[in-house]
């Protein structure tokens, strides 16, 4: 279609020569593009009891929801979003949850878990109450803080 000089649109503008020393990059495909760095955390659990860890699926792959105060785990710098994959030097990133808790079972344990670099801790809870919506999801027994000297909890609600 011929444009006239009158027309709202507008022709397109012919491309200057690019000159032959001058390379355009192309952009790089999505199975090219570099992951992050990943940070791995070897940790050894020697006692017996609650690891105090709810991941966010009971099925792989294992990812930290959680860290609760009183499990075993607390204060060993893991933190939401850090991913187990090894237990006793074994891969567990495809195992069934029945045959991960089996592993964890014994002590002492070797665990290893990774995490991405751009992984940032997030503040806990204001409340132990706060995570009572989603379903609990740990290793080894209650993971739930008893109530503070001013709170009466009756059938999961506060009472006043």
């Amino acid at each position: 279609m011929m444009l006239d000089h009158d027309s709202p649109l507008v022709q397109p503008s012919v491309a200057p020569d690019i000159a032959p020393e001058s390379t355009v990059e192309p952009l790089p495909r999505l199975s090219e593009v570099p992951q992050p760095p990943l940070r791995r955390i070897d940790l050894v659990f020697e006692q017996k009891g609650s690891l105090g860890i709810e991941f966010k699926e009971l099925a792989a792959p294992f990812v930290i929801e959680q860290v609760h105060s009183t499990g075993l785990a607390y204060n060993r710098d893991l933190q939401k979003g850090d991913q187990l994959i090894l237990v006793g030097g074994e891969d567990v990133t495809e195992l069934a949850w029945d045959e991960l808790v089996q592993k964890l079972g014994p002590r002492p344990v070797l665990v290893t878990f990774e995490r991405p670099d751009a992984v940032e801790e997030e503040p806990p809870p204001t409340s132990f109450m706060s995570g009572l919506g989603s379903t609990m999801r740990s290793l080894g027994g209650s993971v739930m803080e008893p109530p503070g000297p001013e709170e009466q909890v009756m059938v999961g609600c506060r009472g006043t």
